[in-house]
């Protein structure tokens, strides 16, 4: 299939993929941690550092290890020592247990003197004197380290003194020093300059200073540090909560993210639109993505549906009909009523092609009324000729009510049945002007009756799109931040958010006439609300936006106190991320 270049027409493309359930074999390999580290290392510099290849890997392993309930020092640290020149990594982990270097280096004595010498070594371990371990001859052969050990003994020093003092003077000062530093050092990522360059022992340990994968994340304290970042990056993804991504990772770490995640769910046809996807409406609704990837891992169509449904209404499209939604915002878009407003705004409101092609069916007017059975007696009556039939009254009428009764129901319905009371009697004085009254009911109760039904459809319709559309105002207010204190700021969001909303309806639900006035005449103006306007405004109210504004106000001031006061840090528990395939 070709892929539009529209980005609009590309997430059109993606939203009805979705909505027919096209979905890509899920890889074993993808799991959060996968998918958050190689986030980080796509959106690179704008998070203040860079991960190659090599990186990604160590990156990962500590990543998984922390799952396992490990500190990230000692996660970070088992990398290093991995990496280690061979002379150092049993030192590191001697020294870890909390024993001296010497003591350390004296553990690998006997192993390396030559088989024939380790008797005489142990013997003189033992304290007994040289000369009753061996021969003259014997003792001429032994190693100069054997030798200065035992001389060190003689002068009345213990063994492991001895043995420690000659392991330590033997080892090059740079395995010394860097075991040293690797063992004893919280933030060992510091160690790097005891390592030489382009070794595979440096380039971890530089990954540890640039990541602060050491002591420093333990403690917690401070700002985040981009290992902390990383890992609650990965427990954001594993429990689609994509607020936690954008809130740890930022704009660029999350958008990398979702195109990785929704490429995994999508079969690869779809997958050269994702990034239009999600640089157009993913990256602003968090939690329209979240609700996506939920609904995609667990193939539940009917989210999948409905998510699409609000992704057009945030764009404004023109819903096809073709996917499912609630069956009252069905009827208002695609059903009789739908096809009836939609026709009104395209066709200027001709009532005589509107009723010829889309009222005179459901009106279904038996067609007996019209009979010439009366006709003699009415006109004897003094009856007039020349009345609309049912469908173009209804057409010509009603249909221009449409917009007025869709909003008394939704702001006034106590004025509803008054006011459907008044068009009724409208209908029947009308065709007192050609008919006995035993024609009414069957000429204007049909007429009646399908006016209640749309309105109820238009209401109802524009409910459920204001209900959609409305979930991303949560959203925008809980991630306000400090924005969102002050009740000028809240209203002005929340006002916008309304502007938006009722635009995005209009769009879909193009009702005609007058909301204000039950003439029906004219047009919405600044004045006087729209149904629109006030479907999205108690939407929007049903969110309690200034009570989010107000949580999100409290929790930006907390954090912003906190940071202020360095002496009394709020540390940051530690997630724990199992090793699980998104699926």
């Amino acid at each position: 299939m070709a892929i539009p270049s529209n980005r609009k027409d590309a997430f059109a493309v993606v939203l009805l993929a979705l909505a027919s359930c096209v979905f890509a074999p899920t890889p074993s390999w993808a799991d959060e941690v996968d998918v958050a580290v190689d986030a980080f290392a796509i959106a690179g510099t704008s998070v203040g550092f860079t991960l190659d290849e090599t990186e990604k890997t160590i990156t990962k392993a500590i990543v998984r290890c922390v799952a396992a309930k490990k500190p990230v020092l000692t996660c970070a640290r088992d990398e290093v020592i991995r990496r280690l020149p061979a002379d150092a990594r049993p030192i590191v982990t001697c020294m870890l247990e909390g024993k001296p270097i010497e003591t350390c280096a004296e553990q690998g004595i006997l192993q390396r003197l030559p088989p024939e010498t380790r008797v005489v070594a142990q013997c003189v371990a033992q304290g007994r004197p040289l000369a009753q371990c061996a021969t003259a001859e014997l003792v001429r052969r032994l190693p100069p380290e054997t030798q200065a050990i035992a001389s060190c003994i003689a002068s009345g020093r213990n063994f492991e003194a001895c043995a420690g003092a000659e392991a330590a003077r033997h080892l090059p000062p740079q395995t010394r020093d860097l075991a040293s530093c690797v063992a004893q050092r919280s933030d060992f990522g510091n160690c790097a300059q005891h390592a030489a360059a382009g070794t595979a022992h440096r380039q971890a340990l530089g990954l540890v200073e640039k990541l602060k994968a050491d002591g420093r994340t333990d403690l917690g304290a401070g700002p985040p540090t981009p290992i902390r970042n990383i890992i609650n990056v990965a427990e954001g993804i594993r429990e689609d909560d994509w607020g936690k991504v954008t809130l740890y990772g930022g704009a660029e770490v999350y958008k990398a993210a979702a195109k990785i995640v929704l490429s995994i769910f999508l079969t690869p046809v779809f997958q050269p639109v994702i990034g239009p996807v999600v640089d157009t409406i993913v990256q602003n609704r968090v939690d329209l993505f979240a609700r996506l990837v939920k609904a995609l891992k667990q193939k539940d169509h009917k989210a999948i549906a409905e998510i699409a449904v609000e992704g057009y209404f945030i764009l404004q499209f023109e819903i096809p009909c073709s996917l499912p939604m609630p069956d009252e915002m069905r009827e208002a878009l695609c059903g009789t009523v739908g096809k009836i407003v939609k026709d009104v705004a395209h066709i200027g409101g001709d009532a005589a092609d509107l009723a010829n092609r889309l009222i005179t069916h459901p009106l279904n007017i038996p067609a007996t009324l019209w009979a010439d059975t009366q006709d003699v007696r009415e006109r004897l009556a003094g009856k007039k000729t020349g009345c609309q039939p049912a469908p173009h009254y209804y057409a010509a009428r009603y249909v221009a009510c449409y917009h007025r009764a869709a909003y008394l129901q939704i702001a006034d319905p106590g004025h509803l049945q008054p006011f459907r009371d008044a068009l009724n009697g409208s209908c029947r004085k009308y065709y007192d002007q050609c008919f006995f009254s035993n024609r009414f009911d069957g000429l204007c109760n049909p007429q009646a009756d399908m006016f209640h039904k749309h309105v109820n459809e238009l209401a109802g319709g524009l409910h459920h799109a204001a209900m959609m559309y409305a979930r991303g105002l949560h959203h925008a207010l809980a991630t306000a931040g400090k924005q969102a204190c002050g009740q000028a700021g809240a209203s002005q969001k929340i006002n916008e958010f309304t502007a938006h909303c009722e635009q995005a309806l209009h769009t879909q639900v193009p009702l005609k006439g007058s909301p204000s006035s039950d003439s029906c005449q004219g047009q919405s103006s600044s004045s006087s609300r729209s149904a629109h306007w006030e479907a999205c405004n108690k939407a929007i109210d049903a969110l309690r936006p200034y009570t989010v504004a107000a949580e999100t106000c409290r929790v930006a001031s907390a954090v912003a106190g906190s940071a202020a006061t360095p002496q009394a840090p709020t540390p940051r528990p530690v997630h724990v991320l199992p090793n699980r395939p998104l699926r």
